[in-house]
């Protein structure tokens, strides 16, 4: 009889040891480097170079109608030919201190995207068909787009960036063209060529060349973007350049208002225009013009207010119910408070929104006009106006309601508002809309009925009012006996 006897620990340690091993691997695994993720960089600032769409070295050449819309600049060569009959809509610099300036930031900005090592994505040889998010994409060889066409794909951002860095040229063959999607924008591509680029006929490509070469664009191609070339020539044949537009400045804003304001029935009125703050701010000139009702209010001139305003002019639309007013004056407007003062006459119980419309300070450069939204002038209704007003847009029904053939469909509306009524059947098919009218705010407002032409039954209506604010809606039911 033979005893075996089972070593339990022995057992318990083997499997021990290959759990310990399949841990190793799976973390190893773990930390292994994946494929690098994409990450948008920061733009590469051109300075002097960014008005140019082209930029060469020793010449610039072109053949037959090029369009260049942009500067063209040449330094520190001098020889710039083909212009007529190629057209630059810019200037045209040659050796001169723009173009100067210009191949100074462009050495800048080449060094520059030469030299970013942030989360670079390794890419080689031929990049199209492909689809690449935003950011930096580095080759220690050359680059090409063929045998499809290359996608950039800012995925809703429109401050992408992408940095194309390669060691030596850059090349695409025939036809082939550089897609944005996404809100991707030309300005934010940047290709930073070691050595030449070589666009091919009648391709479409897009963004800031840089190349410390030369550039060549064949026949037809055009170029949203630059051609930048620092040492070498710029050659053309019959190409479109077009120098993207950038993102405009951030406007700093001068906030005007119109406190709330409210008035006696047939007596003169006084609203002021105000402002937060103007020093400093350079204004020198203002135009804007206030919308208003002329059945409750008859506004008739401004009035200056000290310094802030020391001439305005005005020209009254008393049909349409606008007023506009410009100014200008010899040394910069500044303070805070009162601007002007819009004066005239009130009328019959009602109200009125006063609205900014074309709003501008110094013609809109640098500063623009900010909106603290409108207000509402109440006529009659005490001095506080829009406080007596409904606080919302409330269906009060229809009455009478079952009816025979018309009725009064009733509502509070909040602020002024263009109003209109949509009919359905029970079935909610649409059989009739009344047409669009301007109704005044106010408590209980009413619009009439008539379904004189309509068979008995149940309806639903929806009460659809449209103010300078706000889309307000209500449905009730209603009951057609006849």
């Amino acid at each position: 009889m033979r005893v075996f006897t089972i070593n339990r620990t022995g057992i318990l340690d083997r499997w021990m040891r290959i759990l310990c091993a399949a841990l190793m691997v799976g973390l190893t695994a773990f930390m292994m480097p994946g494929e690098a993720v994409s990450q948008s960089p920061e733009p590469v600032e051109l300075g002097a170079a960014a008005r140019f769409g082209v930029l060469g070295g020793s010449t610039v050449t072109s053949t037959g109608n090029t369009v260049i819309n942009g500067d063209l600049g040449l330094s520190p060569g001098s020889a710039v030919d083909g212009f007529p009959p190629g057209q630059v809509t810019g200037d045209i610099f040659i050796n001169t201190p723009e173009a100067v300036n210009g191949q100074a930031d462009l050495t800048t900005a080449y060094n520059d995207a030469a030299g970013r090592t942030t989360n670079p994505i390794t890419v080689a040889g031929n990049l199209g068909g492909q689809t690449l998010p935003p950011g930096l994409y580095k080759s220690q060889t050359s680059l090409e787009i063929s045998s499809g066409d290359l996608t950039l794909d800012a995925q809703g951002d429109a401050n992408a960036v992408w940095i194309f860095q390669m060691g030596s040229t850059l090349t695409t063959t025939s036809g082939r063209q550089v897609v944005l999607s996404g809100g991707a924008e030309a300005a934010n591509v940047f290709w930073q060529v070691g050595s030449s680029a070589t666009i091919g006929t009648t391709s479409a490509f897009v963004g800031t060349i840089m190349a410390d070469q030369s550039i060549t664009l064949e026949t037809g191609a055009t170029l949203d973007g630059r051609a930048l070339a620092r040492i070498g020539a710029v050659t053309l044949d019959e190409n479109t350049v077009t120098v993207p537009s950038e993102p405009p400045p951030p406007v700093e804003e001068v906030t005007l208002t119109l406190p709330e304001s409210g008035a006696e029935p047939n007596v003169a009125i006084s609203i002021p225009i105000t402002t937060d703050d103007i020093d400093g701010k350079d204004v020198l000139s203002f135009d804007f013009t206030v919308m208003y009702d002329p059945d409750v209010i008859t506004l008739d001139s401004v009035e200056t207010a000290g310094t802030l305003s020391e001439d305005a002019q005005i020209t009254i639309d008393a049909t349409s119910g606008s007023i506009n007013v410009v100014g200008s004056v010899g040394t910069a407007i500044d303070g805070s408070g009162v601007f002007i003062y819009l004066t005239g006459t009130s009328g019959s119980e009602g109200t009125t929104d006063l609205t900014f419309a074309n709003l501008t300070l110094n013609d809109g450069t640098p500063l623009g006009i900010g909106v603290d939204g409108s207000i509402q002038v109440g006529v009659g209704l005490t001095t506080e106006g829009s406080d007596e007003l409904p606080g919302s847009f409330k269906l009060l029904g229809n009455y009478p309601n079952p009816f025979n053939p018309s009725t009064t469909i009733r509502f509070d509306l909040p602020e002024s508002a263009e109003v209109h009524v949509q009919i359905f059947d029970i079935l909610g098919r649409q059989v009739l809309t009344l047409p669009s009218t301007m109704v005044q705010a106010g408590a209980d407002r009413s619009m009439q009925f008539d379904a004189g032409s309509m068979a008995s039954g149940i309806y639903i209506y929806r009460v659809i009012a449209t103010s300078a604010t706000n889309t307000m809606v209500e449905s009730g039911r209603m009951t057609l006996l006849k």
